[in-house]
């Protein structure tokens, strides 16, 4: 990840990498003051920066999502597994795609996404298909919303970005 001012200036540079080479689909989105939240796939253990000291998070299940929280200055807030793949005979089908992520005002955390099968989120068993999710800004999950894509229609991408309002 790097953060550039205006003129195009780094202002920042972090190195995310894995164990097990699966690390991919990461999406940035925005947060209040400057921030971004983080967001992908992942097997394995996620690291910030060279080495493998302390892992940020551990995704045990194949197509696990995550998403981190990092402030302005590019300290690493927070960090989360975004669903656990439920069991399939076709474990290769297994995924949690996250699809877009965003924090309103107040820092709360929102993420759009899809899976296949079902996982759990939470203490909440996410069906096949779309789901919303909120964190705090703090990270803890708030709710968990999920609906079912109309019989035959695969499950799309749906992303959002927040209204910017000027006075």
């Amino acid at each position: 990840m790097l953060k550039a001012n205006g003129a195009g200036t780094a202002q920042w540079v972090r190195v995310l990498h894995d164990t097990s080479g699966l690390l991919s689909t990461v999406y940035l989105g925005p947060k209040p003051g400057g921030g971004c939240l983080v967001s992908g796939y992942v097997k394995g253990s996620l690291y910030l920066g060279a080495g493998t000291a302390t892992p940020l998070l551990t995704a045990a299940a194949l197509g696990s999502g995550f998403l981190s929280s990092f402030d302005a200055a590019g300290a690493h807030q927070w960090s989360n597994v975004v669903g656990v793949s439920g069991p399939s005979q076709y474990s290769f089908l297994n995924s949690v795609t996250i699809n877009s992520t965003a924090a309103d005002a107040n820092g709360e955390c929102y993420v759009t996404g899809s899976a296949y099968p079902p996982f759990q989120l939470g203490s909440q068993t996410v069906l096949n298909g779309y789901f919303l999710a909120k964190y705090d800004p703090s990270g803890a999950l708030v709710w968990v919303r999920d609906a079912l894509p109309t019989p035959g229609e695969a499950p799309q991408p749906v992303f959002f970005w927040p209204r910017t309002q000027t006075a």
